[in-house]
Order: structure tokens, then C-alpha cells, then sequence
């Protein structure tokens, strides 16, 4: 019944599409048609309210008002397993078995973000580091060992290239 999400979608990728679908439109429609009221960011309250609004679409309780876009089992199916996912994930990167109780979403897709950023500029500094001062070695190298050193550190430029234009 479940949709499963790709694994292939980084986590900033699901960060987004919980963006996307867990929208105004959606909190607001939940409210009007189910009477489902998302009242704060506590990432638990927020899976419970999804579990609730899941069973009034599936049983189609709802006020009989009249909104722009109703929401489908498969819109609520979607959001519970994005934010499954990055509760998940959330789990792992801190190490823990479960989710404090005052845990918020916005401080936990801020923290996941945090993490997930790539620092360009130490990265940059390490690739300029070794270009410049290559770790030496005591032995005599092969044609071959040489090559492939040389390859290395052609392919350490391109890098420090390609991060000076992203930097631009």
C-alpha cells in the first residue's frame, strides 16, 4: 500500500520534495476538507497528523467544504514516506534509536543540510596543498607508477578547476 521512495534520491532531494508537497496548499486543504490542523513543526505531531488525515482520505471523512485541490491517499502517502525518510536519516547521522519528543522540523532539515554541505573551500585548500606539495615517496617508481601519478594529479587540478568556477 506504501509507495516506496528511490534510494537513489540524495536527501537534499527529499528534503525538497517534502518542500514541494507539504506545502501551504496541502496544510491548508487538510484543514478546510479533513479538519486536520498541522498547529506547529514538532516532527512527531506531524507524522500523527499525517496518519490521521491518511485514514479521513482513505475513509473520506471530511467537512463537505469546498477547496481548490483535494488531496488524494497517494499526496498523503508520498509526504508521510518523505518524512519517514529523512526521520530516518536524521536517525543515522545522529546515531539514535528515536527522535526526541521537541525535535522540529525546520531545526532538523537545517541540521541534515549542515551536514550534507560540502565545505568547497577546505576541500579546495587540501586539492591546492597536494598539487603543490605532493607526498614524496622513498622508492623508486615505476614508468607506470609514474604515469598514473601524473594522471592523479591532473585529475586533482580539474577538480580545483571545476571548484573555482562553482565558487564564481
Amino acid at each position: 500500500m506504501y509507495f516506496k521512495i528511490k534510494k537513489a534520491m540524495t536527501i537534499i532531494n527529499l528534503i525538497n520534495l517534502l518542500d514541494s508537497t507539504f506545502a501551504t496548499s496541502f496544510k491548508h486543504t487538510s484543514r478546510v476538507l479533513y479538519g486536520i490542523d498541522f498547529e506547529n513543526s514538532n516532527v512527531l505531531k506531524i507524522v500523527d497528523k499525517l496518519n490521521e488525515l491518511n485514514h479521513n482520505v482513505i475513509n473520506n471523512i471530511n467537512t463537505g467544504k469546498h477547496v481548490g485541490a483535494p488531496i488524494t491517499t497517494d499526496d498523503v502517502i508520498i509526504v508521510l514516506n518523505t518524512l519517514q525518510s529523512i526521520i530516518n536519516h536524521y536517525k543515522a547521522m545522529n546515531n539514535i534509536d528515536a527522535i526526541p519528543s521537541k525535535t522540529k522540523l525546520h531545526d532538523m532539515v537545517k541540521d541534515i543540510r549542515a551536514n550534507e554541505t560540502v565545505n568547497v573551500k577546505g576541500l579546495a585548500k587540501e586539492v591546492v596543498q597536494e598539487v603543490f606539495q605532493p607526498v614524496k615517496s622513498d622508492k623508486k617508481l615505476t614508468k607506470k607508477e609514474k604515469f598514473k601519478e601524473e594522471v592523479n594529479k591532473k585529475s586533482d587540478e580539474r577538480m580545483l578547476g571545476m571548484m573555482k568556477k562553482r565558487a564564481k
